[in-house]
């Protein structure tokens, strides 16, 4: 089950790094609105989208690690597989044969090493989940990003990747939602 609503309060408990003021004006004059709500504020960068449906309770946790699931998948496909300091790595973390954190961690190194700087910083931000493999998968995953981006405009590709992020949940969303296996209280 979904938390209901979120209020201008709840979202300052989070530690965002918006003002009030900021947060307030996000939510247009609604006393509260949900993750779904959230996700569609045309206004709301997708990186804070991103930042708030990662928050502890946001979201039931199967769905949150099916959404990183689908992320990771994508991401590792696109980024670490055609990279050579990657590739094996990324081939049997695909087939889920090797999702373990030290794998991870020495490809993520690797792909530092082969001019990624930051992807760790970027990892443990963006893609920090509540399970050690993903969490290092999403460390490797987004060294090769980073090594791709640094080659193709990072931010840019950065903020794609943050609207790509948001509608993978929004599809993953509203399929749950429409086969009634995720109820909206």
């Amino acid at each position: 089950m979904l938390k209901t609503k979120w209020t201008v309060a709840d979202v300052l408990a989070e530690s965002p790094c918006l003002s009030v003021d900021t947060i307030r004006s996000y939510f247009g004059g609604q006393h509260s609105l949900t993750i779904q709500q959230i996700l569609d504020l045309p206004t709301l960068p997708a990186d804070y989208k991103v930042w708030m449906a990662c928050r502890q309770s946001a979201l039931p946790i199967e769905l949150y690690t099916a959404w990183r699931i689908a992320v990771l998948t994508r991401i590792i496909t696109a980024y670490a597989l055609p990279e050579p300091s990657t590739h094996q790595w990324a081939v049997r973390w695909l087939n889920g044969i090797d999702r373990t954190a030290r794998v991870a961690a020495w490809t993520a190194w690797a792909a530092w090493a082969a001019g990624a700087a930051g992807a760790a910083r970027a990892a443990r931000a963006t893609l920090a989940t509540e399970t050690t493999w993903a969490r290092e998968a999403a460390w490797a995953a987004w060294a090769a990003w980073t090594a791709q981006a640094a080659r193709t405009g990072a931010a840019e590709a950065r903020d794609a990747e943050y609207h790509q992020q948001v509608r993978d949940l929004r599809q993953l969303l509203d399929s749950l939602i429409d086969t009634h296996r995720l109820t909206v209280v």
